[in-house]
């Protein structure tokens, strides 16, 4: 009996699969896939294949790790491809191999994940793996609930039909590899030290780095600006004037104040206004992944991980969207999915609304929004996610209007000859009608005291000290809004913000950026806490060595070429005219300041403590704390993933590892016992050859 054959690019989603078509064909497991009546369900583990180094193109040896200019800038005539060294992928792929090939199997299904890299991944096991021509569909899964799989499988499309996704997939694997490779060996090469170069991790970095020097280079400045208070039913407002002096100045600075002091202050006019408040716009992920980020101090590498997660459940829709609006074809799901939340008791209702629904507004990818399927036993992160989404979600189908009453206050000052010194404008608002708010209250209460018109105000006025302030660091949620659009002003409309993102007016994708910000990280050219990103010693370094070589690959560039990537998909470009663009880019790069010498970079490490057994410095590497002495015999290491505190879910960090070797009791908290449970102890340790013993007094 004839069988079609469909590859997921996870297991998860393969599983997902199986679930959907059980009641039907009966699947059994088998090594590496499912069998049913009527399918083959098989996965990969994410990219099975990858490209080549520069090194397996040329022949030559690797075992030295001497990287040469003569070799750069490297440009294949044809990019080839290698299944990675790892045992359990090439398994996979022979199984995945024997099964494309197999006489029972009539019908490919390709179910990558619904975007670039899916497409490419299961292209490129079809590619290296099948022997023979059979027909190729594409199952395109928005989300894994089981109706999307039974309903995706009724109307597959030709594999085709998204040649255009693949092209730009295949586009920009070439591009990111030709800037990679070459760029990295340049400037390591150049510098005498590693540096990992890519075309979007640069403008991050760079990013960042403009920041910090910004905030570096700041002179605060002190002025004086007069202010005063004005309390009435509890409620105070500051009248802040709009004269500033020199924080000298403060002769002419009390003699204004003394004006405005010695004349009346008056309420000059009121007004009010209800308005209609509009409930904010689904989520894109940068979207959702800076609100996450200001409201729970949230990594994009951790958000990502649990929306992807959600979406892997059933629970939520595709992640990698950089649209806040949903697909005209979408309305009866998304009221279905609105019915569901309506028996659990939410004050929700369909809207048909431009706002909501614009095909025009979407490139590939809808909003992220929940489905019909209600998750339970969530972790608290998970939950946190999850709950923003569902909000966000019922905010915008709130059925009741949110209506609030806008205030304005016209308040005066005048001399005594009743003439005008200064006005000040108040602004206030009150919610009449909760509506979305009862679900994201994002709209401030700012109350103004009951006045009337004419009322005399008793305001005592000051100079009040104050000094400018440097800029701030870039948070997720700036940076995330900064690389979605680079050169957005405030006065963008929506249509034109929308136009520019599918022109490519972008760093990054949506799919790309977090793993490219935890490569920044991971290279210690920036550093995250709490959400605020700085810049490393490594990262101006880098910055700086990329400017005495006059490589410009920051925004503009970047920009210019994320442009080209989008050319390939619409097919105003091709894959041949964006290589010879970039050829032409790494000659100037590598030919026009190749005899520029950088200075060769010494970088002290950073000492941990003492070494308990040698007295010698303690550095850090990735696994471990060890000792410097280490060649001379020196056998001291403290693992990061120590045994014993990683049997109760805790890794050693830096500060822990400082501490331990000062001798002093280190309180860890959420400590795991084999029952579950978690404690809080104070934790010493006493090192010694070949185990160290660690001791645990527990708190009360």
């Amino acid at each position: 009996m004839s069988k079609k054959l469909i590859i997921a690019e996870k297991p998860s989603l393969a599983m997902n699969i199986v679930k959907a078509l059980n009641g039907d064909n009966h699947f059994t497991k088998q090594q590496g896939y499912y069998e049913g009546k009527e399918y083959f369900v098989s996965f990969a583990f994410g990219h099975l294949f990858q490209l080549k180094d520069i090194e397996e193109y040329t022949a030559t040896s690797t075992k030295d790790n001497k990287w040469t200019l003569d070799v750069l800038p490297f440009i294949p005539e044809k990019f080839e491809y290698k299944l990675q060294a790892d045992q359990g992928v090439k398994k996979q792929f022979e199984i995945l191999r024997n099964l494309m090939n197999s006489s029972e199997v009539t019908e490919i299904i390709h179910c990558g994940d619904a975007d670039r890299e899916g497409e490419i991944i299961i292209r490129n096991i079809i590619r290296f793996g099948l022997k023979q021509q059979k027909p190729i569909k594409r199952l395109w899964l928005p989300e894994q609930t089981e109706f999307s799989i039974r309903s995706g499988l009724k109307k597959l499309k030709n594999d085709t039909e998204y040649n255009a996704l693949a092209m730009e997939g295949y586009a920009r694997t070439y591009m990111d590899w030709l800037f990679g490779i070459n760029l990295s060996r340049y400037v390591t090469i150049k510098a005498g030290r590693l540096f990992r170069v890519g075309r979007v991790l640069i403008p991050i970095v760079k990013t960042i780095y403009d920041r910090e020097m910004e905030i570096r280079n700041f002179v605060a400045e002190k002025y004086l600006q007069p202010e005063g208070t004005y309390q009435k039913n509890g409620i105070q407002v500051t009248l802040t004037s709009q004269k500033v002096f020199g924080s000298e100045d403060i002769k002419e600075a009390q003699d204004y104040v003394n004006k405005l002091n010695c004349g009346n202050t008056i309420v000059k006019d009121i007004s009010s206004k209800t308005i209609i408040q509009r409930s904010p716009k689904l989520f894109s992920l940068s979207k959702l992944q800076g609100v996450l980020g200001k409201r729970y101090k949230m990594s994009m590498k951790t958000s990502l991980s649990i929306i992807q997660k959600l979406y892997e459940q059933g629970y939520v829709t595709y992640p990698r969207t950089n649209t806040e609006y949903l697909a005209e074809n979408e309305k009866s799901s998304i009221q279905n999915v609105l019915k569901t939340f309506l028996k659990l008791g939410h004050d929700v209702a369909f809207k048909d609304k431009k706002s909501i629904f614009d095909d025009t507004k979407i490139e590939s990818h809808s909003a992220i929004t929940p489905t019909y399927k209600i998750p339970s036993n969530l972790s608290e992160e998970e939950e946190k996610v999850y709950e923003t989404i569902k909000n966000r979600f019922l905010a915008v189908f709130c059925s009741e209007e949110c209506k609030v009453s806008q205030t304005e206050l016209l308040i005066m000052t005048v001399d005594k000859e009743n003439r005008l010194l200064e006005e000040f404008k108040l602004k206030g608002i009150s919610v009449l009608e909760q509506g979305f708010l009862k679900y994201e209250a994002l709209t401030k209460e700012k109350q103004l005291p009951p006045l009337s018109k004419g009322e005399k105000l008793s305001v005592d006025f000051q100079p009040v000290l104050k000094q400018t302030s440097p800029p701030k660091r870039y948070t997720t949620e700036t940076v995330s809004n900064y690389l979605k659009n680079p050169f957005r002003t405030e006065k963008v409309s929506d249509d034109e913000a929308y136009r520019e993102l599918f022109n490519g007016i972008e760093i990054g994708t949506e799919a790309t950026r977090t793993q490219i910000i935890e490569n920044a990280k991971k290279n210690k050219y920036i550093s995250e806490k709490s959400g605020v990103y700085m810049l490393e010693d490594m990262g101006e370094y880098l910055i700086d060595r990329l400017n005495t070589l006059g490589i410009d690959l920051y925004k503009e560039k970047t920009v210019y070429l994320n442009q080209i990537l989008k050319n390939i998909y619409t097919g105003k470009e091709t894959i041949a005219g964006m290589l010879m663009k970039i050829k032409e880019e790494l000659n100037e790069i590598i030919f026009s300041k190749n005899n520029i010498e950088l200075e060769q970079i010494r970088i002290e490490k950073e000492i941990i403590g003492e070494c308990p057994f040698c007295k010698s410095p303690v550095y850090e590497n990735k696994k471990s704390f060890y000792c410097s002495n280490y060649k001379s015999g020196c056998t001291f290491t403290l693992w990061k993933q120590d045994k014993y505190l990683g049997s109760m879910g805790k890794t050693i960090t830096k500060a822990t590892a400082q501490k331990f070797l000062l001798n002093k009791p280190v309180l860890i908290k959420g400590l795991k016992g084999k029952s579950g449970k978690t404690f809080d102890g104070y934790v010493t340790v006493e090192f010694g050859k070949p185990f160290h013993k660690y001791n645990i007094e527990f708190t009360k």
